[in-house]
């Protein structure tokens, strides 16, 4: 005679039923986004191939985009695309994130040029359950016994 066990106590089976997310290429496109007023007032977001277009498009040789998309494309093996966005002014991460999003869906990995800590953690945030990664640098040595951002960030 068979009895009837339950697996409860095996394993917890969560299904999480969503709206699909935009299709991607692949993971292999990052985001960069920055202040460097090259993008016209209704322009979001905008592809590239190299790190010099982005100086052929008018960002400054010292603009963190410009430097952090060198960075990017300096790796071996090379990424192909790269996103570029625009924080416009008033905003912050989250929203210019979101507003990335909404413009291009292709890219993975998201990087705010010069993000303060407040806007790390929202992003991250925010980024949390999105199958994408936040990427960030960290410019603060915890004053006063703060938490850095890194601790701030550990569950």
């Amino acid at each position: 005679m068979a009895a009837n066990l339950s697996i409860d106590p095996v394993v917890d089976v969560i299904v999480d039923v969503s709206a699909m997310p935009a299709p991607r290429d692949g993971f292999d496109v990052g985001l960069i986004a920055g202040t460097s007023p090259v993008f016209g007032e209704g322009e979001r977001c905008r592809e590239y191939t190299g790190a010099d277009a982005l100086l052929a498009d008018g960002f400054a040789p010292d603009a963190p985009e410009y430097l952090a998309a060198a960075l990017y494309f300096g790796q071996d093996p090379a990424p192909r695309r790269l996103v570029v966005g625009s924080v416009k002014e008033g905003e912050d991460a989250p929203e210019c994130l979101m507003a990335c999003r909404a413009a291009n869906a292709a890219w993975y990995a998201a990087y705010v040029c010069d993000a303060a800590k407040e806007d790390v953690l929202a992003a991250a945030a925010w980024m949390t359950g999105r199958r994408a990664v936040l990427f960030y640098d960290a410019h603060d040595d915890a004053p006063d016994g703060d938490e850095d951002v890194f601790a701030a960030l550990m569950p």
